[in-house]
Parts: C-alpha cells; structure tokens; sequence
C-alpha cells in the first residue's frame, strides 16, 4: 500500500506492507495504518512491491483510493474543507502567476532600459566625427565642453567659427546663449565652448557659425544638434505623433510599411510620447491581434457614415475607419481601386481627427498610399484648428504610386533620412568606425546574381576558413541594438525639426 492522505497534501507518506486476511472468506489482504494527526481523508494505491521497485500498480483507474475519516470529520464537513483547500490553492497559484508576469515585465524593463541607455552612448559616439562633449553624458547644472571637428563640416577652412547655443529645443526661458567664439582645444586638433549647463535643461540644441552674425551655417542640413540632458529639474514636453496608413503589423501588414508603422511608433512611445494610428478597417484584418477592439464613435463625411473603432494594437491606440459605403470591404488591402479608396482615407482621416478635438503635433504618413494627407492638409485643414501640425512624409517604396509621391513632395520644405545599419566587414570598417559602430555583416550594392555571391561566398568562406572570428561576428551582431531604439531618436530630431518650420 503506497498512501498519503487529504489528497496527497504531503505526497507519498504512508507505506505498509498487506498481509493475507485468513478470517474472511475470498483473497483478501489488510494492513495497519496509523492516523495521521490532521488527515480527514486517506489516499492510496496498491502495488507488487515498495516504492522503486513496484512494476504493477492499482489506481482505481488513475482515480486512486479514497476514504473519509469518520470520526475527525463528517462527508459535508470534508467537502467544505476540500472546497477551502481548493481556493487556498488557487489563490496561491494565481500568487504565483502574478509574481512570475511581474518578474519577467520587471526583466523586460531592465533590458530595454540599458539596450536604450546603450543605444543612446552609440547614438552619442556617432557624431564624434564632427561634434562631442567631455563628458559625454550631459547633466542638468554642470559644466560641459563642447567640441567641434569643422574640417568635415562646410566651416572647414574657415579663419573663427563661432557656437550658438540654447536648451529645450531653444526654448528655454533664458532664451538663447550668447555667441561664444569657439578656441583651440589643449591638442589643437578641435575647437572648443564650454556651456553651463542649467537645472532645468533636458535638451541641449546648437549650431555652429563663421561669424558671430550671419554667414555660413552648420546646422547639419536645417536639422541642428541635439544632446539629451539628464537630471533635469523641467520634464520634456513630449510631442502627440498620429500616424495615417492603410498597413500595419501584424493586423495589416503586407510588405514592410506594416512593420514601420508598428515599430516606429512603439519606440517614440517608449521614449514617452504619445502616438496613435489611424487605419482603415480592412475587412481582412487580423482582429484576433487587437485588444478590446470596441466602437468609439461616428461621424458623417462624404456621404456616408464612417463608424470609428478602436483598441490596443502591440500596446499602440489604432482608429480603424469603416465607411459605411463599403470602401474596405473588398477581401484586401491592395488592387481595388486603391487611388479612389486611399485618397477616399486620408481624407476622412484628417476629418476623423479634427472633428475628435484632437491636436498633434505631427501627422507622419507613408507612401503613395498615404500621400494625399499632403496636399488635403494644406488645401482643406492648414488654417483649421490642425494648423499648428506638421506633417512628415515618409517614402519606402518608389515602385508604386510615383504620381502621388511626386505631387506630395511639392507641399514639403524638406526631407530626412536614416542611414543604413549593415557594415560590411571588408569595406565599410572607416565609415563604421566613424559613427562610433563596429563592423557586422557582408552586403552587396545591387540585387544582381553577381552581387549577392559575392556576399554569399564572403561569408561561407569566413565560416570554413575563420569559423572563429565567423562565431565571434555573429556574437557582436546579437549584442547590438536591432531595435527601432535608434531610429526612434532620429525620427523624434525631424520632427522636432518639422515643428520648427
């Protein structure tokens, strides 16, 4: 007999070997068990030999043996404690579960603080070619030197360069600094300013100049330079950034303006900001990908009723617009009359957003099939209450809709770009070493056969040849930052650059 008692609560405690019952007729078998003190129901199966060495068992049908214990309890009084021990447990398990989501969200956390703390250090280095500050690292209330390489800036060459200067994307109530003639550093090789950095300064914003008034500008191509400032006593006013696409992932995604879409508004929202995504409500959606999906409202626009829906899509608040003429509810995202239904969309977009008393920022939106909100902003809701929005305009696709690309680009002053993030382990070593960066990849110029073999055979003979340093390449490219942590803060300069215009 292998027992326990009150659902096995302590496991396998009871064991006793049966012995043939000769007072009763028929094979029977009996064996004294001594009470356990708390037990109100003994559990047991029988078996040919003791616990390790038993082959056959009887377990009642994998249901076990059971039996109250009459004299500590009646049957209703075991089932009330049978029905407690049932919810302690649960309760304990549910304890547990709560305990294991936190830890790992609290592992998360970690992780993509010091994967941002590292992607702000790189993003830091990248412009050490032209410009740096000792330390590095800028805090609120302390001193800094500012230096400045002009030999790879259109200032190279000439006789005073001088720095100007202001914090809180020029906003700070102290206004700008004076103009500070830059000096020679201790080595020579760079000029330098030195800042005093104010308490309340979480953004130090500069340009660097031939004269002390006018002339030549490096503004770095009207973007100006920004470093980060921590400790700071004022908190950063943060922007409100809506997206207008007809993709995005995993809900709509068909090439890869779905994962753009996515990617880079989770990671401004992460830096603190607020975005939102309008969408049209395909009626191919991937609904099961969207949390608490919900009507928000409706409204009338171009002859029909559009409802609003709304719901958390990888923690990002997406409208979904569904006119109620049928537009998207056509089995696609593409090859329906696309022209007429995407300009039908920007449209009722902007109108969605400036009928919810909504005020952005920024309106981003994305090739051809959101480059109509260009031109419906300025002609329709430029002197609206939207006026203070920008729009920025994001091409990643030339293939398609080059008409609508064109005629957008005619309402923009200027355009921005991110750089490549493949570093090609034979070629590109300076231009990598340059942005602070390490070499991490084999890459080809042209989508020919001859191109991508000669990436290909590269990298095969680096694994048959170096499979050593072919490891310890593939080591330093899963430590680097893929995220969309560093494009994030290129996209927060433009737009902070839009806002300016």
């Amino acid at each position: 007999m292998h027992g326990g008692y009150n659902n096995w609560t302590d496991g396998l405690s009871i064991v006793e070997r049966l012995v043939k019952c000769n007072d009763k007729d028929g094979d029977w078998w009996y064996a004294d068990v001594i009470q356990p003190e708390n037990a109100l129901v003994l559990d047991w199966v029988f078996a040919d030999g003791p616990p390790g060495n038993a082959r056959s068992y009887d377990n009642n049908g994998r249901r076990d043996f059971h039996a109250i214990l009459p004299n500590n309890m009646t049957e209703e009084g075991y089932w009330v404690q049978e029905e407690q021990n049932i919810y302690a447990r649960l309760l304990q398990e549910r304890r547990e579960h709560e305990e294991a989501i936190k830890r790992k969200a609290e592992r998360s956390a970690k992780m993509k603080a010091e994967m941002k703390a590292k992607t702000m250090r790189r993003f830091l280095l990248s412009q050490k070619h032209i410009v740096y500050t000792e330390p590095l690292e800028i805090r609120a209330g302390t001193t800094v030197d500012v230096l400045y390489n002009p030999s790879n800036t259109v200032l190279s060459g000439k006789p005073e360069v001088w720095f100007r200067c202001s914090f809180n994307l020029w906003m700070h109530p102290g206004g700008a600094l004076p103009a500070q003639k830059m000096v020679k550093s201790r080595d020579g090789s760079l000029l330098k300013a030195t800042v005093n950095v104010p308490p309340d300064a979480y953004m130090m914003d500069f340009v660097f100049s031939e004269l002390e008034e006018g002339g030549v500008y490096d503004n770095r191509d009207g973007m100006d330079y920004h470093i980060p400032i921590s400790d700071s006593i004022e908190t950063e006013t943060y922007m409100h950034i809506v997206h207008i696409a007809v993709e995005m992932a995993p809900i709509a995604k068909v090439g890869g303006l779905g994962d753009v879409v996515t990617s880079l508004s989770r990671a401004v929202q992460d830096l603190g900001h607020t975005v939102e995504v309008i969408l049209p409500k395909h009626d191919c959606l991937n609904e099961s990908s969207v949390k608490n999906l919900h009507v928000y409202r409706s409204f009338s626009w171009g002859g029909t009723e559009i409802i609003v829906w709304t719901g958390l899509v990888e923690d990002l608040t997406v409208y979904f617009l569904e006119p109620q003429n049928g537009m998207f509810g056509v089995g696609c995202v593409y090859g329906r009359n696309d022209d007429r239904r995407f300009g039908f969309f920007c449209h009722s977009a902007l109108e969605f957003i400036l009928q919810n008393g909504s005020s952005p920022h920024i309106l981003h939106c994305h090739d051809w099939s959101g480059a109509p909100v260009a031109w419906l902003y300025k002609e329709h809701y430029a002197q609206s209450r939207l006026a203070s929005a920008r729009v920025v305009f994001t091409i990643h696709n030339l293939e398609f809709g080059a008409h609508y690309i064109g005629k957008a680009m005619t309402y923009f002053r200027k355009t921005g770009g991110l750089y490549d993030t493949i570093f090609d382990v034979d070629n590109d070593k300076d231009r990598a070493r340059s942005l602070g960066l390490e070499t991490n990849g084999f890459s080809f110029d042209g989508a020919d056969s001859n191109g991508v073999d000669y990436a290909l055979n590269r990298a095969i003979a680096s694994w048959f040849d170096a499979r050593d340093w072919f490891h310890s390449l593939c080591k330093r490219v899963m430590e680097q930052d893929w995220s969309w942590n560093r494009p994030a803060l290129d996209y927060i300069e433009l737009y902070h650059s839009a806002r300016r215009l």
